[in-house]
């Protein structure tokens, strides 16, 4: 798994719950994208589901997890535990 599959992984996992990320980079903010906070939290969902692993939350807020490529890092570590 690279990080190229997880983007695609998260841009699908974001169009599950209504979110397009086309024009979505890694150095982009998740809260740019993802501001409302129940969005946020099914499309996190979607992600745990896609990769059978929990995010912690510690790591959903902004302080540690701020944009794209922070999130591709957790979903690698935690894919890869």
């Amino acid at each position: 798994m690279n990080r190229d599959d997880v983007f695609a992984n998260i841009r699908q996992a974001a169009e599950n719950v209504g979110v397009t990320l086309d024009e979505v980079k890694e150095c982009d903010y998740i809260n740019d994208v993802l501001s409302e906070p129940l969005t946020f939290v099914a499309f996190i969902v979607e992600l745990e589901n896609i990769y059978d692993v929990e995010i912690p939350d510690e790591f959903l807020f902004s302080e540690n997890m701020e944009t794209f490529a922070d999130l591709i890092d957790t979903v690698l570590e935690l894919a890869n535990a």
